[in-house]
């Protein structure tokens, strides 16, 4: 072995590489500079990606809310006896922002509040192809009376 191809024990930092020519410590710390600085690069595309991907979820999170919010307040339209339950809805929603959160108490009086400011929107309790009943009529008061005089 020739001293040109034997180790160099005295500089164990350095190494012969394929053509022959030692890298110096100066090439390797620039070596792993450059790619510290491709990984951080790739680090910070990746929280770009994570910071882009929770937004995306956190917007999700809020539809999902305000849907099942939306869809609560047609049910509970729905069982009171709406008449249009979808009209109804769009008049509910200008009193309540079905994308905040809503605990069901809350929607529940916002419903009712609705219904009694707007009765029009809850069907008639009468059954159809019934006749309303005259429970305390005034002229019912003049019959019985006219009633009574004849028979005096």
């Amino acid at each position: 072995m020739t001293d040109e191809t034997k180790p160099h024990e005295d500089h164990p930092e350095t190494h012969l590489t394929g053509g022959g020519v030692a890298d110096s410590p100066e090439a390797r710390v620039q070596q792993y500079a450059n790619q510290l600085k491709e990984l951080q690069m790739q680090i910070e595309t990746r929280n770009d990606e994570l910071a882009t991907a929770e937004a995306q979820r956190d917007e999700a999170n809020m539809q999902l809310g305000a849907m099942e919010n939306r869809l609560a307040a047609e049910r509970m339209l729905a069982a009171a006896g709406a008449v249009d339950v979808e009209s109804a809805s769009l008049l509910l929603h200008q009193r309540v922002n079905f994308s905040e959160d809503l605990p069901p108490e809350q929607l529940e009086r916002a419903v009712e509040r609705l219904l009694q400011d707007k009765p029009f929107l809850q069907a008639d309790p009468t059954p159809p192809g019934t006749m309303p009943t005259l429970t305390s009529s005034p002229r019912s008061g003049q019959l019985s009376e006219a009633g009574h005089l004849s028979q005096a």
